[in-house]
């Protein structure tokens, strides 16, 4: 079973559900059952990023992010000129009433942008989004490539194609970046003869003239060279403001007629967007898609109200905002750009916040990952590691006599020393009877000697130097061990101490002193580890010197 990254649709083969959910879907399927893993360590995508010396980048889209890079990265963001000049159309944003009619609009487009020639990119949020598309295309007869989880291996090569003639590919918003989507040589001039033979085609068929709609010059130009092709037709450019425009008639002065036909123009790769994403920059990544290097290419948004991130918004919608196309009462305009622009920025200066909080976990995390650090690097480094073990005896001999003689009830003496007598015979396999009625402080005492001198004595026994050898390792491998554990209590305290919100505490604070709690605790049970598993070391049995036996050639020599 691999888990699927919902937004780009790729396998996270590394990846697996926690807290025994892995094992319940596997077998489920019937497959082998996968254990659980360890978390050994974690850390926040920020504070990876400054553990470099020197730390820098390159996007698009830093400049929505500005403070924040600053803020966090201590980065000055330096805009740069492009090499090419930005040949993109941004179309205005459609947003439907319903899912089904932004369906229906974005099947409509691709439809005849692939009679035009236009190669087509389709961006959605997540795969579900993508195979939804992906089954009303296939019943309404369009070709496409899906860029998903099955053939993710192919990726490079399919956004490579998506600039052909007449292609649609079908994609995450966030599959595909870093490859250059590369466009036919002649794919305006194909699509520019294309929309010239539309013209011709509506004039025979009685239309009294054709309006082409532009968003910039290069656009009018690249059909105007077409259209200067075909005899007994005439054409004049208008400038309306906003968009430019061609009128096309047969033999009169092109001017519009009662039965004029309206054409929306586009010329490179057109990239519609399915739904927003929480963040703008996202969308100006998907945007930036098209019109790369030069190249003509617009782009557009096509949404419903019914999509999540409207649908669960707290803003209102704009009452006076323009309609048009009623047969599918879809609204665009300049408040409603502003409308969902003030919805994005709401939802980026939460996730701002939680990124915020999510690197004091992160800072808390990481001073108690140094602890575990400066712990080994001490022992490795340290001269004699018996100093550090007389330490521990004298720590879990204080430890044990309170732990057991805590009681003042002298009827209970004789079973708490019973307890005390058998768990120091299992840990160190000692006998304490002459300890019996000691007080408190004497007993913890001898209870030290008794331990220094087993100690010493196999320090003594094996060697000063392997001695020290074999206790490091020891003592790094019970660390080590305890970790393990000590990791799955700390994610599992980070899960839950969001809860604490609810009771106005600060987060971060909770979870420091439940970390400092958990520090205290791992000290002492790493003493109660090491210290049973040192007296259990066992001497190395010298081995006996095996002599080779010498071969005589003589006879006389063996027999002598």
């Amino acid at each position: 079973i691999f888990l699927v990254d919902r937004l780009t649709g790729r396998r996270r083969p590394d990846n697996k559900y926690q807290f025994g959910l892995q094992a319940a879907l596997e077998a489920k399927e019937g497959l082998g059952i996968t254990p659980d893993t360890d978390i050994l360590g974690q850390i926040s995508v920020r504070g990876l990023m400054l553990k470099y010396s020197h730390l820098s980048g390159i996007t698009g889209t830093a400049r929505d992010s500005e403070i924040e890079f600053q803020q966090a990265y201590g980065l000055e963001t330096v805009s740069v000129s492009p090499t090419y000049k930005n040949r993109r159309v941004d179309l205005p944003t459609m947003i439907f009433d319903s899912k089904i009619d932004k369906l229906n609009e974005i099947v409509m487009q691709t439809q005849q942008c692939q009679k035009i020639g236009i190669p087509v990119l389709i961006g959605t949020i997540t795969v579900e989004q993508s195979e939804e598309l992906g089954t009303l295309f296939t019943e309404n007869n369009i070709n496409y490539k899906r860029l998903d989880a099955v053939n993710n291996d192919k990726e490079a090569e399919i956004v490579k194609t998506a600039g052909s003639y007449g292609s649609v590919t079908l994609a995450t918003n966030m599959a595909g970046r870093g490859t250059d989507i590369l466009m036919d040589p002649d794919l305006n001039k194909r699509i520019a003869s294309n929309y010239a033979a539309m013209a011709v085609e509506h004039l025979s068929k009685g239309a009294g003239s054709i309006i082409f709609h532009y968003r910039s010059t290069e656009e009018a130009r690249t059909l105007e060279s077409e259209l200067s092709k075909i005899k007994d037709i005439k054409w004049i450019r208008e400038n309306t403001g906003e968009n430019l425009q061609t009128i096309v008639t047969k033999g009169n002065s092109p001017k519009p007629s009662k039965t004029c036909k309206n054409i929306d123009c586009r010329f490179g790769l057109y990239v519609i967007g399915s739904e927003l994403n929480e963040s703008r920059r996202v969308d100006l990544q998907l945007r930036g898609r098209t019109a790369r290097q030069g190249n003509l290419g617009s782009a557009r948004f096509i949404i419903s109200y019914e999509d999540h991130l409207l649908a669960f918004s707290n803003s209102r919608k704009p009452h006076s905002i323009k309609k048009r196309g009623i047969h599918l009462r879809h609204d665009e305009g300049t408040l409603l750009q502003d409308w969902i622009k003030n919805i994005q920025s709401t939802i980026e200066s939460e996730n701002v916040k939680s990124r915020n909080i999510t690197h004091e976990f992160d800072f808390v995390i990481e001073k108690r990952d140094a602890f575990f650090n400066h712990l080994r690097k001490q022992t490795l480094e340290s001269h004699s590691f018996f100093e550090k073990c007389m330490t521990s005896v004298e720590q879990r001999s204080e430890s044990l006599t309170k732990q057991y003689f805590h009681s003042p009830n002298i009827n209970e003496y004789p079973t708490l020393f019973d307890a005390f007598s058998e768990e120091l015979e299992r840990e160190f396999e000692i006998d304490v009877e002459n300890l019996w009625g000691l007080g408190i402080p004497k007993m913890q005492d001898s209870l030290i000697t008794l331990l220094s001198h087993k100690l010493n004595k196999l320090r003594d026994y094996i060697g000063p130097k392997e001695f020290d050898t074999v206790s490091k390792q020891i003592f790094i491998k019970t660390v080590d061990d305890l970790r393990i554990n000590h990791n799955s209590l700390i994610r599992d305290v980070l899960l839950s101490i969001q809860l604490c919100g609810y009771g106005q505490k600060k987060t971060v604070t909770e979870f420091i002193g439940h970390v400092i709690t958990a520090e205290k605790q791992l000290e002492n049970e790493i003493v109660e580890a090491f210290l049973p598993r040192i007296f259990r070391i066992q001497p190395k049995t010298p081995c006996r010197q095996i002599f080779e036996p010498t071969i005589l050639k003589d006879i006389h020599e063996i027999l002598v």
